[in-house]
């Protein structure tokens, strides 16, 4: 082959060789690069009288070009999975508060249970403290694989020198590689004065029906919201702490519970719902009034009143402006419950028993005397 035979091949391969990589490295800067010889139909097939492009044209197949959200592979741009968040522990715990209450000088109230559990992924790791004297927990670290994996920590509580009064605690569970940590557990504690007979705790005052109570609900006057004791429940579960003579209560029980005794009181309940007003410790002694009389200090602001028949498991009521054919509640017994609705807050007083009643509806235990 003569020289210039061998020249002529030596340029045709270095044309061949330019257009390549001028196809490939054409322009370029640190955002993008575009390339002379790319043509692109978006991956899907176009045409026209002129061209037929199928897919895109010039990216070589085993080439690849990446940035921090794409691939581009074979001709086409590929979006990059998004980044996968690291597997953590969460603290999971039930129930999320407590309620104690006992007598000054009396025992302790029976300790309770709190669960702790890893509710996320990976290990929990956790510890648990308090912030109180009277408080303890038992144990206090443990670690937890997933939600079976359930420690229960023993609560308990010591009065011991401790005066009737209102106390609060915090409980803290931890763990520095939770996604939640730390998380709060508030806890109540209601000592009663010593002699305190007439307001029980609620386990207390109702142990005469324990085998046959279902559920007893009291209602706060002043903020309008209900508490409930269910002896079936984790303590922590109840927010019904305590009897207080003179408040109605709501009560129900199953069959077989004919009477409820306290002290020196008893009520006759039926199965189902009993609406009854708590007298205390002490025998009452009074009489039944006329509606009328009974409430004549609220005469100026009565709405109207219920009263619950336990037996038949109706309503009677009695409102002052309707006409008296019209009222079915004649009334006021001992020991029975009424809802009394007043226009404001004012003082309901029958002989040596007073009430202190909220605007709109209020439950009461009628006292007597």
């Amino acid at each position: 082959m003569n020289k210039r035979k061998i020249i002529a091949l030596s340029m045709t391969l270095l044309c061949g060789l330019l257009m390549v990589g001028g196809g490939v490295w054409a322009m370029s800067s640190g955002n993008y690069a575009i390339n002379w010889n790319v043509i692109g139909a978006g991956g899907e097939p176009a045409s026209s009288d002129d061209y037929d492009m199928r897919g895109t044209i010039g990216q070589p197949a085993a080439e690849k070009s990446s940035s921090a959200n794409y691939d581009l592979g074979s001709g086409y741009w590929y979006p990059l999975a998004p980044a996968q968040p690291p597997e953590e522990p969460t603290i999971g715990f039930g129930p999320t508060s407590f309620n104690f209450s006992a007598t000054e000088g009396g025992a302790n109230p029976a300790d309770e249970a709190l669960d702790v559990w890893n509710s996320g992924a990976d290990t929990l790791d956790w510890s648990i403290t308090d912030d109180a004297d009277w408080l303890s927990l038992s144990p206090e670290t443990g670690s937890s694989t997933g939600p079976a994996d359930v420690t229960e920590v023993t609560v308990s509580v010591d009065i011991s020198g401790m005066t009737n009064s209102s106390y609060t605690a915090t409980i803290t569970i931890s763990d520095p590689a939770a996604t939640n940590s730390p998380q709060m557990v508030p806890v109540n504690l209601t000592i009663n004065p010593a002699g305190d007979q007439d307001n029980p705790d609620v386990a207390t005052g109702l142990d005469s029906i324990s085998d046959c109570l279902v559920v007893v609900y009291a209602f706060d006057n002043a903020t309008k919201t209900w508490s409930w004791y269910n002896p079936s429940w984790p303590p922590g579960a109840n927010t019904l702490t305590t009897l207080y003579m003179g408040s109605g209560y709501w009560i129900n029980v199953s069959e077989g519970c004919d009477f409820l005794t306290y002290g020196a009181n008893t009520y006759e309940l039926y199965e189902g719902w009993n609406l009854i007003g708590w007298l205390g410790y002490q025998e009452h002694v009074g009489d039944n009034p006329d509606v009328a009389i009974g409430l004549d200090t609220i005469g100026d602001w009565l709405v109207v009143v219920y009263g619950f028949d336990n037996a038949t498991k109706t309503w009677t009521w009695y409102n002052p402006s309707w006409p008296p054919g019209a009222n079915t509640l004649d009334t006021l017994d001992m020991g029975s419950g009424y809802w009394i609705n007043v226009s404001e807050v004012c003082d309901l007083t029958y002989e040596a028993n007073t009430y202190e009643l909220y605007e709109d509806w209020n439950l009461i235990g009628w006292l007597g005397w």
